[in-house]
């Protein structure tokens, strides 16, 4: 009795294993690409895709290929990758990286509800079926890279293989601004990096691995183009704290957050003073800024107010330097009362300076608001 004991369980162990390794179904998916071009861009048409770089989940949420890369092989005008072997059942593709042969991201699938989503009929995520004896082809829409895209724009955190630990900030510059340049400074105690970029519109970036997990005070100045004799520029100013963030994205340049300002410079050989006007003449705020060899000795910054004749028609006003801070500020606010209409309206800045001596500089606006480049 023990014997037909011990053999019906033998038996069933090794009916048991049998079940247990029976291999699942499975089948075959592939991946081809079908470019966009987004309104009003064209393409470049010299980058050669190589790799694909995909993340996979299942009908019940799990990652089953996570940046998964693939080779791409061309076939005709496209490109189409190995097959890879999945159970059968319901998928989702939510990423799609198209890498070239130095591993650059070169095209990429945007996800929905991103900036740039709306270029593409079907954003990720993208569902697809695998079956039994059969190889499906998957065909994402996708978008080629321009310089100055962030991964934000797609919807993705970093583009796989590129180097993320780059710090870096973005803005957009609509295209009715007429830029020469882009400046930033981003420091603090210890630290200081500056550069700039050339003309630039649509979305705009920085990106400096240095900048690390810290907080960095801020300045990005757009320098517009010149004005007869003036120099426009628009002024972000603020801090910008970088910890547990790969980028920080700024409100764009028609935002509140960015302020405009008339520049001058004080300068010899290589020193320089720097002076910011508000372009509000009734309510003008100057920001003087200057190394740390060049502090005044004393400086006032003034307002005068003319008839078309060069009389003066409202009380003259004045601001004494505290000679504290760098920058130095002054505020000066409007003095004509109702019945004085100034046709000139002068701001003045008077600066006693180590190397650069005694120095004066003029900014005159006209009652419209304009900034004015004559005699009067």
């Amino acid at each position: 009795m023990k014997k037909f004991v011990f053999f019906v369980f033998l038996i069933s162990l090794f009916i048991s294993c049998q079940t247990d390794e029976m291999p699942q179904s499975t089948g075959a998916i592939s991946f081809s690409l079908l470019n966009k071009i987004r309104e009003g861009n064209r393409t470049s048409g010299v980058v050669t895709p190589a790799f694909v770089l995909l993340s996979v989940k299942n009908e019940a949420g799990e990652m089953v290929l996570e940046n998964k890369k693939l080779p791409l092989f061309s076939f005709g005008q496209s490109y189409v990758s190995e097959n890879i072997e999945l159970p059968l059942g319901n998928y989702k593709l939510t990423q799609f990286v198209v890498l070239d042969a130095a591993n650059k991201t070169i095209y990429a699938t945007p996800i929905e509800g991103s900036e740039l989503a709306k270029y593409v009929e079907d954003p990720l995520p993208i569902s697809f079926t695998v079956f039994e004896n059969k190889t499906s082809l998957v065909v994402p829409q996708v978008l080629e890279i321009e310089p100055n895209d962030m991964p934000e724009n797609f919807g993705y955190v970093s583009f796989g293989f590129e180097i993320i630990s780059l710090k870096g900030v973005y803005f957009y510059v609509p295209n009715s601004y007429n830029i020469t340049k882009i400046s930033y400074e981003f420091a603090n105690e210890l630290e200081r990096y500056s550069g700039e970029i050339t003309s630039a519109s649509g979305l705009v970036s920085f990106n400096l691995n240095a900048l690390g997990d810290k907080k960095w005070n801020t300045i990005i100045l757009v320098w517009l183009v010149k004005d007869n004799c003036v120099q426009k520029i628009i002024r972000f100013k603020g801090n910008i704290d970088f910890k547990n963030k790969t980028s920080v994205k700024l409100p764009p340049l028609n935002d509140n957050a960015w302020k405009s300002f008339y520049y001058s410079s004080i300068s010899k050989n290589n020193e320089k003073v720097d002076i910011y006007r508000s372009v509000d003449y009734k309510n003008v705020y100057v920001e003087i800024y200057y190394p740390n060899n060049l502090k005044p000795y004393y400086g006032y910054a003034a307002m005068n107010y003319f008839d078309a004749g060069g009389k003066v028609v409202c009380n003259y006003s004045s601001h004494e330097l505290a000679l504290g801070g760098n920058p130095e500020i002054a505020q000066l606010p409007y003095t004509c009362s109702s019945g004085q209409n100034p046709f000139y309206i002068e701001s003045t800045i008077i600066l006693d300076l180590p190397v650069l001596g005694f120095r004066e500089d003029y900014f005159v606006w006209t009652s419209d608001g304009k900034p004015y480049c004559g005699d009067f």
